[in-house]
């Protein structure tokens, strides 16, 4: 029967097997002390963090410092100005209703006035 493995076969795979295996785990032994060598300890990591959260919070004050001296500043003196205009009184539509009659006045005057004068030549 040529289909059956021996019991020599079976240890020669199994032995195949166990040296795939074994050079599969040192590879990834490896890979991960590399890994490891390579990585930023917990410490400095941890350091470099709290160096970044004291950033955060020295711009975000600094943000709202300038916020402040931007509506002190510039926004309060801005409003200030716009009231002041929005209380001014504005053009009413009766003076200028009052003005454009004034001027077609004039003007049909002028025109009668260079018309009589073309007229008496």
């Amino acid at each position: 029967m040529a289909d059956e493995v021996s019991a020599g076969e079976v240890d020669r795979r199994l032995d195949a097997h166990e040296r795939h295996t074994d050079r599969t785990h040192d590879e990834l032994a490896s890979r991960i002390t590399n890994l490891a060598k390579d990585t930023v300890p917990l410490g400095e990591w941890q350091r470099a963090e709290r160096v970044r959260d004291a950033e955060m919070a020295r711009m975000n004050r600094e943000h709202d410092e300038d916020l402040a001296e931007l509506k002190d500043n510039v926004i309060k003196p801005l409003v200030g100005r716009v009231e002041k205009l929005e209380g001014r009184p504005g053009v009413a539509w009766g003076w200028v209703v009052a003005g454009g009659t004034l001027l077609v006045a004039v003007l049909g005057v002028l025109i009668q006035a260079w018309a009589a004068a073309k007229g008496a030549k």
